[in-house]
This record gives C-alpha cells, sequence and structure tokens, in this order.
C-alpha cells in the first residue's frame, strides 16, 4: 500500500515565514544598492546599480526555481517584491542615464561657448631681459598626468 507524506501545517507555515524572510532580505539589500533606504542613522548611499541589478536577478532566479513548489502567500510575496524592484530599478537606471545626458549636455554647451567667444590675447607681462642662451638649459616639458579609465559608476562602501 503506497504512503501519503501529509505535511504539517505548522511546518508549512513556517517554511513560508522563512521565505518570505529571505525575499524581504534580498529585496532589502536590493533597495540599499539602490540607494533608496540607507542604515539606521545615515544618509542613503550612492545608487550601485550592479549590486542593484545582482540582487533583483537573485529574486528573479529564485522565483524561476521555485515555481511550482510555492503556496498562493508564496506567490504573491515573491511576484510583488519581483514587480516593484524591477520598477525601480528601471527609473534608477532611466534617472542615472538622464543624469549623465545632463552633463554631457552641460559640457558641450559650455565647450561651444568657448569656442564661440572671441580670443582675447593674454595680457602682457612685463619684459624680461633675454637670459643667456649659453648659462641655462632648456627645460624639459612638464610630465603628463597619468590618464585615467573611464568609470561610470563605482562601488561605495562608505566613507572611513
Amino acid at each position: 500500500m503506497p504512503q501519503f507524506e501529509q505535511q504539517d501545517p505548522m511546518a508549512e507555515r513556517h517554511d513560508t515565514e522563512l521565505f518570505y524572510m529571505l525575499v524581504r532580505m534580498i529585496s532589502t539589500n536590493a533597495l540599499l544598492a539602490m540607494g533608496k533606504i540607507a542604515p539606521e542613522g545615515q544618509q542613503p548611499p550612492p545608487p550601485d546599480l550592479e549590486a542593484a541589478a545582482a540582487f533583483v536577478d537573485m529574486l528573479v532566479m529564485l522565483e524561476a526555481k521555485t515555481e511550482g513548489k510555492r503556496n498562493a502567500n508564496e506567490d504573491q510575496i515573491i511576484k510583488n517584491s519581483v514587480n516593484q524592484l524591477q520598477m525601480l530599478f528601471v527609473e534608477l537606471v532611466e534617472k542615472s542615464e538622464a543624469q549623465v545626458d545632463d552633463i554631457a549636455r552641460a559640457v558641450e554647451e559650455q565647450a561651444t561657448k568657448s569656442a564661440a567667444a572671441p580670443s582675447q590675447p593674454p595680457p602682457s607681462a612685463p619684459s624680461a631681459p633675454p637670459a643667456p642662451a649659453s648659462s641655462a638649459a632648456p627645460t624639459p616639458p612638464p610630465p603628463k598626468p597619468p590618464e585615467e579609465d573611464k568609470v561610470r559608476f563605482r562601488k561605495s562602501y562608505g566613507e572611513g
């Protein structure tokens, strides 16, 4: 005779609570990475899109891996969390892109104004007697500053 496994209702409730805590923990970390919330008594950190995307992806993966194994409450918990976080993430990316576009536009306008302004000769410096050619060696050109890699977003672990 086959045995039927009956799941204890208390165990199922406990599993639902643990599932909710896991989803909440990942969601909280995503919101922190997006700069939407801050640790108690601190200012929200600058957004870290890479970390935020990773946390949202974790929830999407959890949703896919538990498909068909969740009860109705668990299903609602994860679907709501994923939808809300994805919407916030898209808004954040759009806002970041708009800020980058605004900065680029301002730099371009400044460059256009500088190019359009009539060039004025530099103010004349008082003339100094020429240095004797034999006594002074030519000065070497100043060293070039190191080129920096262009980084769009940087991780920040707080000031410390």
